[in-house]
């Protein structure tokens, strides 16, 4: 869910001289239909909302008065079809297999946790200083 009138989406390491680690990359692959995948990733295209939701990047665009709601719909909708974790664990899998075994050799994800929630990290925000030349 994003906001409607204003942000973006974008994946601007190519400008910032940066490469994306084979898990993300995977993972990107994965979500991201080839046509759009050389915007994203090429070319460091800023997405509003507008185009983020008509190239299917995003599930849905709505006022700042209507994204928690939605995004708390959206999850509604979607928990029944977890209800079986192993079935819905194999699911994804098969969507996002690559991802997860880079992603897991990577360190991204620690097997030996368990994934019914994720993990959370705190890290200090650097301020952007642009791109190094």
């Amino acid at each position: 869910v994003m906001r409607e009138d204003r942000g973006y989406l974008c994946l601007n390491e190519i400008d910032l001289g940066m490469n994306l680690t084979h898990g993300m990359n995977a993972l990107v692959r994965a979500k991201i239909d080839p046509y759009h995948l050389r915007a994203v990733l090429l070319t460091g295209k800023r997405f509003s909302s507008a185009d983020a939701l008509t190239c299917r990047l995003v599930d849905s665009a709505v006022g700042l008065d209507k994204v928690l709601a939605t995004a708390v719909e959206l999850g509604a909708s979607l928990a029944p079809k977890s209800s079986n974790r192993k079935v819905f664990r194999k699911m994804k899998l098969m969507l996002y297999g690559e991802a997860d075994e880079f992603l897991s050799a990577e360190g991204a994800i620690n097997e030996d946790e368990p994934r019914t929630r994720p993990r959370l990290q705190r890290r200090r925000k650097k301020k952007f200083q642009g791109p190094r030349l």
